[in-house]
C-alpha cells in the first residue's frame, strides 16, 4: 500500500516542479514579447532559460506554471535621472498567448505614439492595468470586462476619448486619469462606472462644472480633483456619495459659489468622510 502513496506523491512533486519551470508556449511568446522591445539599459538581461518564473517582472502560478503578471514597469528613478533608460519598440502579438495574465503594467516607458493592437482586448483574464502609452488604447482596453484597475497616469491627453457611445469596462474599480493636461469637461463616459471606489482625475486642465452626475458613483470612496480649473460644483454632485472617506479639491479654481457649496455637503457625504482637502480656492 505504502508503494502506490509513494507513486502518488512522486507524481505530483514532478508535476509541480514542472509547473515552476514555466510553460514553454507562454515562455516563448515571453522571449518574442521581448524581441521586439528596445532594452537600452538591459533591464530583460535575466529573460533567457527555461524558468521564466525566474525572470524580472514575471510572476507565475505556482501550481500551474501561468504568467499571471507582466511588470515592464520603468521606476521614476530612472525616468528623471536616466529618461533613456525606458523601454521603446513595439508590443509583439506573442502577448495573446498569455491568456491567464491578470496584471499587465507597460507604465513609465517610451511607447508613444504605438497603437494598442486590437487583439489587447482578448486578455479576458486581465484585471490590472497600468500604461502610459499611446493612441488607440481605449478601443482595445473597452473590451476588457472584468478590468478592475486601469492607471493612464501621463498619457497623451489627445487619447482619452471625452464621449463614448458604449463601455464595457464597468467592472473598474480604480481609475486614475491624472497629469495627462486634458483641457476638457469631464468626460461623460465615467458617470457609468457605477462601481467605482477610487477616481483620480488630478493635475489636468478640467473646467466647468463638477456635475451632479457625480452622485451617480455612489460607491465612491476617495476622489481626486485636485489641480484642475473647475467654476464649482452642482448642488446634488456630492449628494450620494455616502462612502466618502477622501475628497482633496486642493486648487480646483472655485470661487464664492463653488466654496459654499463644498461647505454644505450633504450628511451622506460627510458621514464616512474622514480627509478634505479644500486649499489654495479663492
Amino acid at each position: 500500500m505504502a508503494l502506490p502513496i509513494f507513486f502518488v506523491i512522486l507524481v505530483i512533486g514532478i508535476q509541480a516542479f514542472a509547473a515552476r519551470g514555466c510553460v514553454e508556449t507562454e515562455r516563448n511568446a515571453l522571449l518574442a514579447v521581448k524581441a521586439g522591445l528596445t532594452d537600452p539599459s538591459n533591464r530583460l538581461s535575466s529573460w533567457e532559460g527555461q524558468d521564466c518564473y525566474k525572470w524580472r517582472g514575471v510572476v507565475c502560478s505556482n501550481t500551474t506554471g501561468h504568467v499571471l503578471k507582466l511588470n515592464l514597469r520603468n521606476s521614476y528613478n530612472d525616468v528623471n535621472k536616466r529618461p533613456s533608460s525606458a523601454l521603446s519598440g513595439k508590443i509583439n502579438p506573442s502577448l495573446l498567448l498569455l491568456n491567464h495574465l491578470k496584471c499587465l503594467d507597460l507604465s513609465l516607458n517610451n511607447f508613444n505614439g504605438i497603437r494598442i493592437p486590437a487583439y489587447f482586448g482578448s486578455l479576458k483574464n486581465l484585471r490590472f492595468v497600468n500604461m502610459s502609452i499611446a493612441t488607440d488604447w481605449f478601443q482595445a482596453i473597452n473590451k476588457l470586462p472584468s478590468l478592475t484597475y486601469l492607471d493612464i497616469t501621463y498619457t497623451n491627453p489627445s487619447v482619452i476619448p471625452i464621449s463614448l457611445p458604449h463601455i464595457n469596462i464597468t467592472s473598474l474599480r480604480v481609475l486614475k486619469i491624472a497629469s495627462n493636461d486634458i483641457n476638457s469637461t469631464i468626460p461623460r463616459w465615467i458617470w457609468n462606472l457605477t462601481g467605482i471606489t477610487y477616481l483620480d482625475l488630478s493635475f489636468n486642465q478640467f473646467h466647468g462644472f463638477i456635475p451632479s452626475e457625480l452622485s451617480f458613483l455612489k460607491s465612491l470612496k476617495v476622489l481626486l480633483l485636485r489641480y484642475n480649473n473647475f467654476k464649482g460644483v452642482s448642488p446634488k454632485a456630492f449628494n450620494n456619495l455616502c462612502n466618502l472617506s477622501t475628497l482633496d479639491l486642493n486648487s480646483v479654481g472655485f470661487t464664492g459659489r463653488g466654496i459654499r457649496s463644498v461647505e454644505r455637503l450633504s450628511s451622506c457625504a460627510q458621514q464616512n468622510l474622514q480627509i478634505l482637502r479644500f486649499a489654495d480656492n479663492n
